[in-house]
């Protein structure tokens, strides 16, 4: 950079122009993009769980093609009647003893 003048003259000017000139040939220096790419690639860690997440996927891609019977449509329906048959009273004595007992629990528990 050539300027002309009493500025070229200034010992403290030079100063300030040489150290803008070497920090400009500093910065102009830099590495490759693919050597800063490689760097970061490497320096990333990869979650402890990558493996299984991977095999997970494609245990569900797996199941999705997998063919399942087909649910019988009254067949829960018919296994609640039946638990429910064998626990309810028959009778007015029965019926208060179930009331006060914990058979109801055991509908419950049945299905």
């Amino acid at each position: 950079m050539k300027v002309g003048g009493d500025a070229e003259k200034d010992p403290r000017f030079r100063k300030v122009i040489e150290k803008l000139e070497k920090s400009a040939q500093k910065t102009k220096k830099h590495p490759p993009a693919s050597k800063k790419a490689a760097e970061a690639q490497a320096a990333a860690v990869s979650p402890p769980n990558e493996r299984n997440a991977g095999a997970k996927a494609n245990q569900v891609e797996a199941m999705k093609s997998a063919e399942a019977p087909k649910a019988e449509p009254n067949g829960f329906l018919a296994l609640l009647r039946a638990e429910i048959e064998k626990v309810m009273p028959k009778n007015l004595d029965d019926a208060d003893k179930f009331m006060e007992g914990n058979e109801t629990e055991q509908v419950k528990g049945a299905v």
